[in-house]
């Protein structure tokens, strides 16, 4: 966890460039046979058609998310199905992960903060121009509204 968080603040804490030179890396350590001559005399493409990213875009936080939850899933089956068979779970009763999306977690901090500091600071957070908009992503707390409702009557 260290290394993500010991660097400049307008370097992004995690890279797709990072993470494809991490994985490329963990896969030739994982080889079972040596690279042959050839492969290990192949050059990279300078100009690759699509290079990887120095930051995350939205459509890439999409991607990890759905790949992490898949992996989690299969990982929960796989446990469930090296049970013992009197054990298992049947598979449509198994607690898997369900889907989200990365803008949830951008919602739920806004409700959040509106919750806690009000409406203007989770304008400011959010970055909206016009608190309309924050009145629309970040929720009222209905924890706030039984409150009055529990003091007025």
């Amino acid at each position: 966890m260290l290394p993500f968080l010991d660097r400049p603040e307008d370097v992004p804490l995690f890279s797709p460039a990072e993470a494809m030179e991490w994985r490329n890396e963990k896969r030739r350590q994982g080889r079972k046979t040596s690279m042959t001559p050839s492969q290990r005399a192949r050059k990279r493409n300078k100009a690759p058609k699509r290079a990887p990213r120095d930051r995350y875009n939205a459509h890439g936080y999409y991607i990890a998310i759905r790949y992490a939850i898949k992996q989690a899933n299969n990982e929960m089956i796989k446990a469930n199905s090296q049970l013992p068979e009197e054990e298992q779970i049947p598979e449509n009763q198994l607690p898997l992960l369900p889907f989200w999306y990365s803008y949830q977690l951008r919602h739920a901090a806004g409700s959040e903060i509106r919750h806690k500091y009000g409406l203007e600071a989770s304008q400011v957070i959010l970055g909206h121009k016009h608190a309309k908009v924050t009145e629309i992503y970040a929720e009222r707390g209905a924890e706030l509204a039984r409150r009055i409702a529990g003091e007025v009557g």
